[in-house]
């Protein structure tokens, strides 16, 4: 699809996602040019996104499944509309994600608690903070009501918003 649409992708993740990625897409073929992923080994995916706004970059889309945690997450989405074109779109996973639904996930599952254990640190938050949807507060608050961004709601779906740059 990526080659029939010249559509040219820019993953940024955490540097051990971004090597499973890159061996997924060499071992079935996928392994192209214009698919390109930025690691970070340490720190947020934040700071490349920084390197890119200083390097003049812009994207038609931007797809976020990041950390959905307000401290993470804010400084990325900031980066983010000064990374997509006017018009352009940005796209929210997990809208609706909480730190208490990961901690019932934890909780009931060994390999989710083993994964997650070292990416959230629960000590960090408050009560409210861990119940709250940090994604939500970040489109909702910042980027609709005070950055002008529009929530497409053809395409937005409870858990998966859509939004078009001013």
């Amino acid at each position: 699809m990526l080659a029939k649409n010249d559509i040219r992708y820019t993953g940024v993740d955490f540097s051990s996602v971004c090597a499973l990625h890159a061996k997924a897409l060499k071992d079935n073929g996928l392994d192209r040019p214009d698919i390109e992923l930025i690691g970070n080994t340490s720190g947020t995916y934040a700071w490349n996104l920084a390197k890119m706004v200083s390097d003049g970059r812009m994207f038609d889309a931007i797809y976020f499944d990041g950390h959905h945690t307000f401290y993470v997450d804010l400084p990325a989405a900031i980066l983010a509309t000064r990374l997509v074109r006017p018009g352009g779109t940005l796209i929210f996973d997990d809208y609706l994600w909480t730190m208490s639904l990961l901690a019932r996930n934890m909780h009931a599952s060994f390999p989710a608690w083993k994964f997650y254990r070292k990416m959230y640190d629960f000590s960090q938050y408050d009560s409210d903070q861990i119940a709250t949807p940090h994604i939500k507060m970040i489109v909702d608050d910042i980027l609709i009501k005070d950055m002008g961004f529009k929530r497409d709601e053809a395409l937005s779906l409870p858990g998966w918003i859509v939004l078009t740059a001013p």
